[in-house]
């Protein structure tokens, strides 16, 4: 007659299991790392790219500019600033759009490269905004250096056309 088994030490279950878990720790968010800039392309978000400070530093004051009627600023402004302007509309049947590039399509789902916008969709004090294009942001995220001129007036902020929704925060920051 053979004796009967040993019994294993539980120590070795223990050690196995928690092997186990330490790896799954490690590897878990690489996976979902992988499955997202699998299905979005999004990585470089994931990876080093920050969001920008909001609001970022030397700010004035903020308004929200959404479709329909024009926002003025509580402050008049002179000379030289830059606005700071984060957001997306939803001009017509198109995707998302922001300050300078059109980013998703018509379903909502993100374009390969982001297409420039024939003309920027915002106006201040009348005339749309003028600036040069940067590289797209993806957190839609941009600065606009403006000249508010010599005489001090408040701006007044109007999204062009007649966007389905989304709205603009801009961000006066009083240079110097």
């Amino acid at each position: 007659m053979t004796p009967p088994p040993e019994p294993q030490t539980p120590w070795r279950s223990i050690i196995v299991n928690g092997l186990i878990v330490a790896l799954l720790a490690v590897l878990a968010p690489v996976i979902v790392v992988a499955v997202v800039w699998s299905q979005t392309g999004m990585a470089p978000q994931l990876f080093g790219n920050m969001p920008p400070q909001l609001p970022p530093p030397g700010t004035a004051e903020m308004v929200i500019v959404a479709p329909g009627a024009a926002i003025s600023t509580a402050n008049p402004y002179t000379g030289p600033l830059t606005l700071v302007v984060e957001g997306n509309i939803t001009p017509d049947e198109t995707g998302l759009t922001d300050l300078f590039y059109q980013h998703t399509d018509s379903m909502g789902l993100p374009l390969e490269s982001p297409v420039p916008v024939t003309s920027l969709p915002l106006e201040v004090n009348g005339a749309v905004l003028d600036a040069p294009y940067p590289d797209y942001d993806p957190f839609h995220v941009y600065r606009v250096p403006f000249d508010a001129g010599a005489v001090s007036q408040s701006l007044s902020f109007r999204i062009v056309g007649q966007p389905r929704g989304g709205e603009f925060r801009v961000f006066v920051v009083v240079d110097g």
